[in-house]
């Protein structure tokens, strides 16, 4: 089990890490529910995807920003912003 920064802010907001080698999220859903803890977000992480997100440094979130970013720049777009439409 490993601790991690929360992905969100929030009283009580945890994330975390389990390495494991079978799909366990359905226990640990339930056992998490029985404990009365409520669950945001459980996924499962691809390993080839988590190792080199993890050389990287990055977690997935921050890795499709840089994506976004880079299509944007190859498009030769700025960053996109919300647009108003006129009155």
């Amino acid at each position: 089990l490993e601790v991690l920064e929360p992905s969100e802010a929030g009283e009580g907001i945890a994330s975390l890490r389990l390495a494991v080698t079978t799909d366990v999220r359905e226990e640990v859903a339930k056992s998490l529910v029985q404990a009365g803890l409520g669950i945001l977000e459980l996924s499962r992480e691809r390993e080839l995807e988590s190792m080199f997100l993890s050389l990287l440094g990055e977690g997935p979130e921050q890795s499709g920003r840089k994506r976004r970013k880079k299509k944007q720049a190859e498009a030769g777009a700025e960053p996109s912003a919300p647009s108003e439409e006129p009155s």
